[in-house]
């Protein structure tokens, strides 16, 4: 019977972390293009000042040296590392909104890999669900003087598919680890040297004004520390499945910041792509179960 009871209390509360989680996620592209910094340094911030707190929750719990999961969580650190960078770069060409709504094809990346490269068949579902994107995406593009950038949709889909290996990766790296902060940790303190290097490479300034470093701070604790703690604590009562779809409210949500915080526009044809992306995201999901953990 306690055990019965203390269940239904960690399950209670799993539901108000997944959506503060989401909550956090759905102002990731807001608060980076607030920043005004360029995509690798804002990136390199970004995950520098994620990297500090997680440090501070892993010493106070007595995990901040590295165990079982480093290497993996490190290689999700590389991924995520360019990820966001490229992601960053497609906000500022198509604004924070339809870059978060293609980013959040990632699921049909995760798919795809698994196929090719777990050798895992999918069925008929995800095949349907790409189909479904891929239509969304041609009118999320727009027309007219609305068009957006072809170059900045390419750089938001590639941001997606090495978003998609990051949850592979990732997803490994948490089932290895004793802990719910190490994989965070790890992989945002790897990402760090990552977007530097690609800042370098690029030749971007490093001088930001303390307006600037206040938004990126915020963004590096709020979204990227918080925002995966949040959901990894909802993976503890919930299925990935089921959190997955939740996860859906995020890119709805960036689009509404994008046009209160940034007036950012969209027109009618825009507005009915994003709707049509998140349905085929949600026909390419498999059918939600009741088991718990990673999935």
């Amino acid at each position: 019977m306690d055990t019965d009871c203390a269940g239904s209390r960690s399950a209670g509360l799993a539901w108000p972390a997944a959506l503060a989680g989401i909550f956090a996620f759905s102002f990731s592209a807001t608060l980076y293009k607030l920043s005004g910094a360029p995509p690798a340094v804002g990136s390199a911030f970004r995950f520098a000042y994620a990297a500090l707190f997680l440090a501070l929750l892993a010493w106070r719990a007595g995990a901040l040296r590295p165990g079982p999961g480093f290497t993996p969580a490190a290689t999700a650190g590389v991924l995520v590392g360019l990820e966001v960078v490229i992601w960053n770069e497609a906000t500022g060409r198509i604004g924070a909104g339809p870059s978060t709504v293609i980013v959040n094809t990632a699921s049909l990346w995760v798919m795809l890999l698994t196929v090719v490269v777990l050798r895992r068949p999918v069925g008929l579902r995800p095949v349907v669900g790409a189909a479904v994107v891929l239509c969304g995406l041609v009118l999320l593009r727009g027309t007219g003087a609305h068009r957006l950038e072809f170059a900045g949709i390419a750089l938001a889909v590639l941001a997606a598919a090495l978003y998609g290996a990051f949850i592979l990766v990732f997803a490994r790296a948490v089932s290895m680890a004793r802990d719910g902060i190490s994989p965070v940790l790890w992989s945002s303190a790897v990402a760090v040297p990552v977007s530097a290097a690609c800042a370098i490479a690029l030749g971007e300034s490093w001088h930001l004004s303390l307006g600037q470093h206040a938004w990126l701070a915020l963004l590096g604790v709020g979204v990227q520390a918080c925002g995966w703690l949040l959901i990894a604590r909802s993976l503890s009562s919930f299925s990935a499945v089921a959190v997955s779809v939740l996860l859906l409210l995020q890119p709805a949500l960036a689009a509404v910041w994008g046009v209160a915080f940034l007036d950012e526009t969209l027109i009618a044809i825009q507005v009915a792509g994003i709707a049509i992306v998140l349905i085929g995201v949600t026909i390419a999901r498999p059918g939600a179960d009741r088991a718990t953990g990673a999935g």
